[in-house]
């Protein structure tokens, strides 16, 4: 298959004006002329070259001059990095209707806004930048959070967005010695600010924290031209750091280098628009530590290396965050080796994916989740696994939450795509068994919410919508009625008492009966409760819990029981059965999980159980965590007591995964993969809410090492079915048959 030829669509060659964008496309096009790919540019210089459009134009003649190169290249596939330079050349048909891409590396419009235009003119630029974007076959992003702007401000469907983070050179380690005394700076602590000197970047409020906090041995220097310049250097001298700030403009790529390696902490203090912050990637690769505000990509940049540290842009704490990073040498170590799994080959590499996808029309297609709820529960984190492991040529998810909250840093962790679209909070708050009762208020608000998402979902282009919540369901399909669309409702909980009310379950049963296009359930159980013919897809297990070694085999078995701290889930059941096993020798209880429901109380209660048997000395609390694997890696067995039937169970799948043993009651999903049965029992079974039997199933393997290492191997083999990208799998066909 032959590879497309590409012409990029610049704004300004490096060797014209320094600038991230600048250097961006050309260290893209370096990588793809040494992989192969064709390409040629066209950008603002003053040089003779192919491609060069002179910079003394005035803006009619220049974009008419870009529209005459783009119709006579010959290229198959346009990739634009400055919109306002392709979209006199796409209104005029000079792309004569080859594909396009559009590089979004930042909102134009917003950042004209930033640096005080007219509010003509920040219109004026958000219409050309919406037009270009909106007919882009796909569209390029740094980071997630400028996916996000795409998506929400111009409405670029959120699955053809591509998230490509950019490319760092390897840069070789050099004599630090001797450059910082080449360059004066070898007896002082040296910050460097490598930016456009514009007020967006922020270095003014870093050069009133140098004067206010800066210390004697300390110098910053700050390198890049722009509008503030002036401003920048009359603010030192009024504040009498003038000696120790140097305003070096623009340098040579030499000199650039040089400054990087000299300077013990590379400082990017971004207040506005920052869409990932090369500069991050730049100092890394030359070995030197970053400390970055929390502006839109750079949070995205410092997920590269434990090397970078990350301030509040509202109130950064720049003087702790820089004395943490000069009193660890050995970040310098860390930022070259991370740095160096950043390479311009990769991102060369996803680019011509990328083409070849675009010049033969293959696009994915999207999903649109919904959910009401942003707490990292099971169902969201379920979610959260499964979408990430679509095979992104074919499917790709956006999610729709009714809250802002902690999921949302599990998203950006997992590169998902999503928004928060605020639910009405007495209609988030109500509980599951008010949601089929006619209450006109909240009835009135779920309407207007639906209606809503309805106009939101029709502006992502989807072709699934899929309901992950109770509430979701509900107006999920309520937003979904005639619309072109197609949808599924994912049950996750047990439609039925006591989980749920029985004028609630037949609510749902009905709605799952007319509203979506099929139901998916993560257990027969599940499914059963729905009433309707539901395909069976488990909840995924994260390739980590596979990957944790086997229990080490000790005198002392390590029991736990991990999940929130809630009544039904019967944490106080563990603890009485473990309180009748208070005589045996060579055992432990770790309750892992915190209350997130308002269940405090019952938290609290649980801590005095404890103190009330006298088994602290032998129970613990971990307290809610975020790593639950780490958790597990210090556990041989993990129990399953809730009161109710539960829909799947993943926490027993993750430990089945980890080769733990796993201890369940007979009832519940649970039963449909934990059995005694098998010639290699995978687990134990006890009567549910009998603290005798659970206290019987945890003597039965107490004091067997090898019973143990048998079923946490079964165990293993059934959990594979588990595995995120077999899940993924099933689900995917799921979609294609619907779409």
């Amino acid at each position: 298959m032959t590879s497309p030829k590409i012409v990029h669509v610049g704004l300004e060659s490096p060797q014209w004006r320094i600038g991230g964008l600048n250097r961006y496309l050309s260290e893209l096009v370096r990588a793809q002329d040494v992989l192969g790919t064709t390409s040629s540019v066209i950008w603002i210089d003053d040089g003779t070259e192919e491609g060069a459009v002179p910079s003394g134009l005035s803006w009619p003649k220049r974009v008419r001059v870009f529209a005459r190169q783009i119709r006579q290249s010959p290229a198959d596939v346009i990739d634009v990095h400055f919109p306002a330079h392709a979209a006199y050349a796409l209104a005029t048909g000079a792309f004569r209707r080859r594909p396009f891409i559009v590089h979004f590396q930042g909102p134009w419009a917003l950042e004209s806004a930033v640096a005080g235009s007219s509010r003509v003119s920040v219109a004026l630029k958000s219409l050309v930048e919406g037009y270009v974007l909106r007919r882009a076959e796909r569209v390029v992003t740094l980071s997630s959070a400028f996916r996000a702007v795409a998506v929400e401000r111009y409405g670029v469907a959120p699955h053809l967005v591509d998230v490509i983070a950019p490319g760092v050179s390897p840069a070789d380690a050099v004599d630090r010695v001797t450059l910082r005394s080449r360059l004066g700076c070898d007896e002082l602590i040296t910050f460097v600010i490598v930016r456009r000197l514009t007020p967006r970047m922020g270095i003014d409020r870093f050069v009133e924290f140098f004067a206010r906090e800066g210390r004697t041995n300390e110098t910053l220097v700050i390198i890049g031209d722009g509008d503030q310049r002036a401003e920048l250097e009359d603010l030192a001298r009024q504040r009498g750091v003038a000696d120790r700030v140097r305003f070096l403009g623009r340098v040579d790529d030499e000199t650039l280098r040089d400054w990087y390696e000299a300077a013990d902490v590379s400082i990017v203090p971004t207040v506005a628009h920052e869409g990932f912050g090369l500069v991050v990637l730049e100092s890394l690769a030359h070995g030197t530590p970053v400390v970055v505000t929390d502006v839109d990509g750079l949070r995205d940049a410092a997920r590269v290396s434990d090397a970078v540290r990350v301030v509040s842009a509202i109130e950064p704490t720049w003087r702790a965050a820089i004395d943490a990073v000069l009193e660890n040498p050995d970040l310098r170590t860390t930022a070259r080796g991370d740095a160096r799994g950043q390479s311009w080959t990769r991102v060369a590499e996803r680019h011509a994916r990328l083409y070849d996808e675009v010049a033969h029309g293959d696009a994915p297609r999207g999903v649109v989740v919904l959910d009401h709820t942003a707490k990292r529960s099971g169902g969201e984190l379920a979610l959260a696994r499964v979408m990430s492991a679509l095979d992104d040529r074919r499917w790709r998810a956006h999610v729709v939450l009714g809250e802002n909250g902690p999921l949302t840093s599990e998203l950006d962790r997992r590169g998902l795509s999503y928004e928060v679209v605020p639910m009405d909070p007495a209609t988030q708050a109500l509980s599951r068994d008010q949601l089929g009762r006619r209450r006109a208020r909240a009835v009135g608000t779920t309407l207007s919410y639906a209606w809503h998402i309805r106009r939101i979902t029709r502006r992502r282009q989807p072709v699934i919508v899929h309901t992950n919540s109770m509430k979701a369901h509900v107006y999920g399909t309520m937003a979904s009625v005639f619309a072109p669309w197609r949808v599924v409702l994912h049950a996750r909980d047990l439609w039925a008492p006591p989980y749920v009310g029985a004028r609630t379950a037949r609510f749902l049963r009905l709605l799952a009966t007319w509203g979506p296009d099929d139901v998916i359930a993560n257990s027969r159980v599940t499914g059963r409760s729905t009433s309707v013919n539901a395909a069976v897809i488990p909840s995924p297990v994260e390739d980590v819990f596979f990957d944790l070694e086997d229990p080490t085999t000790t005198t002392t078995v390590r029991f736990g029981i991990i999940g929130r701290l809630a009544p039904w889930k019967g944490q106080d059941l563990v603890i009485e059965a473990a309180n009748l096993l208070r005589n045996e020798p060579g055992w432990t209880l770790r309750i892992v999980g915190g209350a997130l429901f308002g269940e405090d109380a019952y938290a609290d209660e649980l801590t005095r159980q404890v103190d009330r048997l006298g088994l602290s000395g032998r129970v613990s609390f971990a307290g809610a965590v975020d790593d639950v694997s780490s958790e597990m890696r210090d556990l041989d067995a993990v129990i399953l007591a809730s009161r109710s039937p539960e829909p799947f169970g993943n926490v027993i799948a993750e430990a089945m995964a980890a080769g733990r043993v796993v201890i369940v009651p007979n009832e519940g999903g649970v039963m449909e993969f934990v059995g005694t049965d098998d010639t290699e029992p995978n687990g134990v079974v006890f009567a549910a809410t009998d603290a005798a039997s659970l206290a019987a199933a945890m003597r039965f393997v107490l004091h067997d090492a090898s019973r143990r290492v048998r079923m946490g191997d079964a165990a293993r083999a059934t959990a594979e079915q588990f595995r995120s990208r077999e899940v993924a799998s099933v689900l995917e066909r799921l979609y294609d048959d619907l779409g």
